[in-house]
C-alpha cells in the first residue's frame, strides 16, 4: 500500500501537471488532491469491513434497486410503468444535480446532510446509499466523481432522529411515520423502553432515519464504497475540502436542526446493540487527529481528465 508521502506527492504532481499543460482540473481531482495532502487523515484498508445488518438503503436483500420513495404511498399506475417512470426521473434528477459539481455526497439522515446538499446542489435529493447511487448514476459519473459522506456519533444521531420525527417532521412520509408509530410516545425514554418490543423495533429500524450509517456508505458485504468519510463534529474539514475543489466559495449553513434536550444515559445500551458496526466505524473516524477517513479508492480520482 502506498505511504502517505507517496500519495501526497501524487496529488501535488497531478495538480502541477494540469496547471502546466492547461488540462482541465475537475472538482473530483481537486478534492482527491486536497485529501492526499492531509497528513493527519487516517487510511482505511481495503480488507476492513463494516457490515450492516440489512441491505443498503434503496436496495432489496438481493441487491436490486427499489425505485420508490421510502414510505411513499403506492402509485395508481401499473407497477411496471411506475418503476420505469420513477427510475428515469430519479436518475435524471440525481445526474443533473451531482454531475456539474463532480461530487457525490451520500446523505446519511440526521448528519448535517440537508445543509451540505443545499450548499452543493441547491436542494435535497433524498437519502440514498452509495450502492444505490452507483446504479442510479451514469457509470462515467459514478466512477470519476469524488464521493464522500458525513458520520455522527451513533447515540447523538439516534436521539436527534427521534427528536426530528417526534417534533418537526417536514416530509409527508415522515409525518405519517410519526402519526402511525410515535403518536402515543411522550418522550425519548418511553421510546427506548418501547424498543424492547421486537415488532416495534423491526418497524423503527427499517425507517431510514434509524438505519445504520454504515449501510449508506458500505455494500452488503461491508466494503466501504465512498472515497472519504468526515465527522459531523469537524464540519470545518468538509468546508475546507469544498473550498479547495469548487471554483466558487460555498458556505455550509445549518438546516433541519433538532433539539436533543438534556443529554442522558437512556438508550446507550440499545444503541450499542443496534448500531455496533456504526460504533466501530465511528471509533475509527474519531481516532483520526482531524477526524477524516480515506479509502484507497480516492487515489483513482488523482488522474486528471483530458
Amino acid at each position: 500500500m502506498k505511504s502517505h508521502r507517496d500519495t501526497a506527492r501524487q496529488g501535488r504532481q497531478s495538480m502541477v501537471a494540469c496547471s502546466m499543460s492547461g488540462m482541465y482540473l475537475s472538482p473530483a481531482v481537486r478534492a482527491a488532491a486536497w485529501l492526499a495532502s492531509q497528513r493527519e487523515a487516517t487510511d482505511i484498508d481495503d480488507d476492513e469491513r463494516f457490515e450492516p445488518k440489512g441491505a443498503p438503503p434503496g436496495l432489496t436483500p438481493s441487491g436490486h434497486p427499489i425505485w420508490k420513495i421510502p414510505g411513499a404511498r403506492p402509485f395508481a399506475r401499473p407497477i411496471r410503468l411506475t418503476k420505469g417512470w420513477f427510475r428515469e426521473r430519479r436518475s435524471r434528477s440525481l445526474t443533473s444535480a451531482m454531475g456539474p459539481t463532480g461530487l457525490i455526497f451520500v446523505h446519511v439522515p440526521k448528519n448535517a446532510g440537508s445543509s451540505v446538499t443545499e450548499c452543493l446542489y441547491g436542494g435535497t435529493l433524498g437519502h440514498h446509499s452509495m450502492q444505490f447511487l452507483r446504479g442510479a448514476l451514469p457509470r462515467q459519473l459514478s466512477e470519476r466523481a469524488f464521493s464522500f459522506a458525513i458520520l455522527r456519533d451513533p447515540y447523538a444521531r439516534f436521539r436527534s432522529a427521534f427528536a426530528y420525527l417526534k417534533t418537526m417532521p417536514t416530509f409527508a412520509a415522515d409525518i405519517r411515520f410519526r402519526d402511525n408509530h410515535l403518536a402515543d410516545i411522550a418522550d425519548f425514554e418511553t421510546f427506548v423502553a418501547r424498543l424492547e418490543d421486537p415488532s416495534f423495533r423491526r418497524v423503527v429500524t427499517k425507517w431510514h432515519h434509524f438505519r445504520e450509517q454504515c449501510a449508506f456508505v458500505s455494500d452488503s458485504h461491508g466494503r466501504l464504497l465512498v472515497d472519504a468519510l468526515f465527522s459531523m463534529e469537524r464540519m470545518d474539514t468538509v468546508q475546507a475540502m469544498l473550498h479547495a475543489c469548487l471554483p466558487q466559495e460555498r458556505i455550509i449553513g445549518r438546516s433541519n436542526a433538532s433539539s436533543l434536550g438534556k443529554p442522558e444515559c437512556a438508550g446507550a445500551e440499545i444503541v450499542a446493540e443496534l448500531f455496533a458496526e456504526d460504533m466501530r466505524l465511528y471509533e475509527r473516524l474519531s481516532s483520526s487527529p482531524i477526524q477524516v477517513l480515506r479509502t484507497p479508492k480516492f487515489r483513482n480520482r488523482l488522474r486528471p481528465e483530458r
